[in-house]
């Protein structure tokens, strides 16, 4: 078809959804200091504007909060972490309510920091789940859905973490973490050595974990996979010294717009599908920055081969082991206290009932006594 003017498509979306007009032809990116919408979002809005399709990048403050204009206004495109969008799609507006435009360009993984340098790995994380604090990004955070998701998959390791704090923002839950031996920081996000998140790590005393589990890798929602195993970098490369990398549970990040058969106006929902075909024809290149930084750390995460994430993941499940031993020795002594106070309690229970034996055989006495009927009085001559 012929492509409509600059600005059509957003005007034919406005007519058909009267209700959100502002928002037909957005692009939510998540934080306004985020990769999204620093990074992603202006090759892609270059891509889009060559094709005489007008859309703006514009910051969202969740993830949730993106796919809460989508599903208002179908119109719209949106970054989201793959689990995010199994998870909180189908609360808001159900899982066919939303359109994959592209999946996995770059990938979000999860990272633990903590100072004690005996938490290695999620294998420690699991095994100490009960005496450690978490500390998250806020509530309506992807890393807080993340967290939720590998939670509710491990219910015998990190689902039985008891203190959950959450913090203003990733910086704040780093620098909480690193204060104290007993908490960790858990959070989504690129990677990116160069953020001042990854730089302070170190600088605070600290070191990345990496989650990497089988509970995290089996992890399925609508019999899909959630998390894949990852290499990503985590430190720069130094003069003479180079950069770290680990490998960890990674989400796709997911390119999202609503269902074009949710619009009702047949020449909106052709100028979707046409903006849906134009994106899905992209080369990957195109989406990218063409120089700098970012460039390189997009294409830095690449999948792990089979036999080097099952050594990673022995790592995991041996750091378990380790502390099964003294999580059983201490469910032991819980036992034993309970037993050893077992002679104590029957004794006390025993010498309970015989005072109280002892108080309602006084307590009839008296009441029998007070209830006898009193001798005649002499009789007067």
């Amino acid at each position: 078809m012929t492509p409509l003017p600059r600005l059509a498509v957003g005007f034919a979306c406005a007519v058909a959804l009267i209700a959100a007009p502002a928002a037909a032809t957005e692009i939510a990116t998540g934080a306004a200091d985020g990769p999204y919408q620093l990074t992603l979002c202006p090759p892609l809005k270059g891509a889009l504007d060559r094709a005489r399709l007008e859309y703006r990048c514009v910051p969202s403050d969740s993830a949730r909060e993106t796919l809460q204009r989508i599903a208002a206004a179908p119109c719209q495109l949106g970054y989201v972490p793959l689990d995010s969008l199994l998870v909180e799609g189908p609360q808001l507006a159900g899982a066919k309510a939303f359109t994959r435009v592209r999946t996995g360009d770059v990938y979000e993984c999860l990272f633990a920091v903590a100072r004690n340098g005996d938490l290695k790995t999620y294998g420690d994380l699991a095994a100490n789940a009960q005496r450690l604090r978490f500390v998250l990004p806020p509530k309506a955070s992807a890393s807080a859905a993340s967290f939720g998701l590998v939670r509710q998959g491990d219910a015998a390791g990190l689902g039985r973490a008891g203190a959950v704090l959450h913090a203003a923002h990733i910086e704040e839950a780093v620098k909480l973490a690193l204060s104290a031996e007993d908490t960790v920081a858990v959070f989504l996000a690129p990677a990116d050595p160069g953020s001042e998140v990854f730089k302070s790590i170190p600088r605070l005393g600290g070191h990345v974990i990496a989650m990497l589990d089988r509970a995290i890798l089996r992890q399925q929602i609508g019999g899909e996979k959630v998390y894949f195993a990852e290499e990503t970098p985590i430190a720069q490369a130094r003069w003479l010294k180079a950069g770290r990398r680990i490998v960890t549970a990674c989400t796709p990040t997911v390119l999202v717009t609503g269902a074009p058969d949710r619009i009702g106006d047949p020449r909106a929902r052709q100028d979707h599908a046409d903006m849906i075909q134009t994106v899905q024809a992209l080369r990957p290149e195109a989406l990218l920055p063409r120089q700098g930084t970012f460039k390189r750390l997009w294409t830095r995460t690449r999948e792990v081969s089979g036999a080097s994430v099952e050594r990673l993941l022995g790592l995991s499940e041996r750091a378990r082991e380790r502390s099964r031993p003294y999580l059983d020795q201490a469910q032991e002594a819980t036992g034993k206290a309970v037993e050893a106070t077992k002679p104590a309690l029957e004794r006390a229970r025993q010498w309970g009932a015989e005072a109280y034996e002892k108080a309602r055989q006084k307590g009839r006495e008296v009441f029998e006594q007070g209830t006898e009927k009193p001798a005649d009085p002499p009789k007067q001559n």
